[in-house]
């Protein structure tokens, strides 16, 4: 069994970045990444990040995202489409506002 402090470590939510920032941790430049695309699979995220970075190393971006992405999604911090040619990853936003009522018939 795992302690309460590695279960919130391991569990805690994914934290998207306001910014690009080339400091930030590949998990965070990866995340920022597909929030700019909002969808796409390990391929089209590691192009947006050297679309924002074109200073980054191409291979170790693909190797960076690939497992990056593989881990948060198989942890459930993000969600994914299972594809024949990959997985297609999304963060889940709500992009069209709910369209019910808390009084139905009203």
């Amino acid at each position: 069994m795992i302690s309460d402090e590695a279960f919130n470590e391991a569990f805690k939510p994914l934290h998207i970045p306001s910014a690009y920032h080339a400091t930030d941790s590949w998990r965070d430049k990866i995340a920022f990444a597909l929030a700019e695309i909002e969808a796409g699979t390990a391929d089209d995220v590691a192009i947006e990040l050297l679309r924002l970075d074109p200073a980054l190393d191409k291979t170790e971006v693909d190797r960076q995202t690939q497992s990056i992405l593989k881990t948060l999604f198989d942890s459930g911090l993000i969600k994914g489409t299972k594809l024949h040619h990959g997985v297609l990853y999304n963060l889940s936003k709500i992009l069209v506002p709910n369209s019910g009522s808390t009084h139905p018939g009203r």
